[in-house]
């Protein structure tokens, strides 16, 4: 290999480093935010250095399916455009019930995971919000057995 290629491979690499280092500061401000409670933060996409590849017979190569994010899952559904524009999750963070506007459903589904001492989720409708404390509830999608 030819000494142009080594020093472009190496400062690939150092972007990587760099861009991995960002992800795991943004995850400890994250953790600073909720007071030292571990977030469980989604996998990481599948990335290509870890892709198996599997060779067909043309010489082509083909990615093996990813394996989705194991626990249970909220039966969620996209939001209705035009008529819902936001998810309202209820939840006790620390004995205080608490409310918070979303559009992200795969957010959404790492909340379950988060369930202990401090965090209870208890209720994620659909809504059609306008501003804050003004919104209109459409459906309710799911709802914590106890609440």
């Amino acid at each position: 290999m030819d000494i142009n290629r080594e020093i472009q491979i190496i400062d690939c690499l150092r972007l990587r480093e760099e861009q991995f280092r960002l992800v795991w500061q943004l995850e400890e401000s994250v953790r600073e935010l909720l007071n030292g409670a571990a977030l469980p933060f989604p996998a990481p996409p599948c990335l290509p250095s870890l892709q198996q590849r599997v060779r067909k017979g043309s010489g082509q190569t083909k990615a093996l399916p990813r394996t989705e994010r194991p626990g249970p899952a909220l039966p969620l559904r996209a939001l209705q455009r035009g008529r819902e524009n936001a998810y309202r999750v209820r939840y006790v963070f620390k004995g205080e019930e608490k409310e918070s506007f979303q559009r992200d459903a795969d957010f959404l589904q790492t909340l379950p995971e988060l369930t202990g001492e401090h965090f209870r989720l208890l209720q994620i409708e659909t809504v059609a919000w306008r501003s804050e404390g003004e919104f209109q509830v459409m459906e309710e999608l799911w709802r914590y057995n106890n609440a």
